[in-house]
């Protein structure tokens, strides 16, 4: 009887004095699991000159909402490394037949999606202020997707 209140004792000592460590790396699975529950920030829709596009998809989450709305867009430009890596520090330009920018950022990448009226357009890249941006003419049309991939060093 006395060793079963000694055990008792002993057990309530070692709980009352475990360090705080300890339940900190048993504790740390249900914080990543209850952390894992917040929605990721919608894509950022913007529009200028008439002409609606999205910029973006680092993370899966972003990655994700991008091709669910892929069909939403007739142009979609990826920009990667020479091994397929994304980047996102190049800088693209639209510019339609008449010569008139539609769109210009800064920071563009890995994915740009836009929805442009049926015409001839130039797509214009840059990465740290290239001398000569890459320059490529595409044809949208009433139907179907134009896709176009840049390829920089990072």
């Amino acid at each position: 009887m006395r060793t079963l209140a000694l055990s008792s004792v002993a057990l309530s000592f070692a709980i009352a004095f475990t360090p705080l460590a300890s339940y900190a790396q048993a504790a740390v699975p249900v914080v990543a699991v209850a952390d894992s529950g917040i929605a990721p920030l919608p894509l950022d829709i913007q529009s200028s000159n008439g002409v609606t596009y999205v910029n973006g998809g680092i993370s899966d989450e972003e990655l994700a909402e991008l091709k669910s709305r892929a069909k939403d867009f007739n142009l979609h430009v990826m920009l990667s490394a020479p091994a397929g890596e994304y980047i996102s520090d190049v800088s693209l330009r639209v510019v339609d037949a008449k010569g008139q920018e539609l769109i210009s950022i800064s920071d563009a990448g890995p994915y740009f999606y836009a929805h442009l009226q049926p015409g001839s357009y130039t797509l214009e890249t840059s990465q740290n202020g290239d001398a000569v941006p890459k320059k490529v003419k595409v044809n949208i049309t009433a139907k179907g997707i134009v896709s176009q991939h840049f390829v920089y060093k990072q």
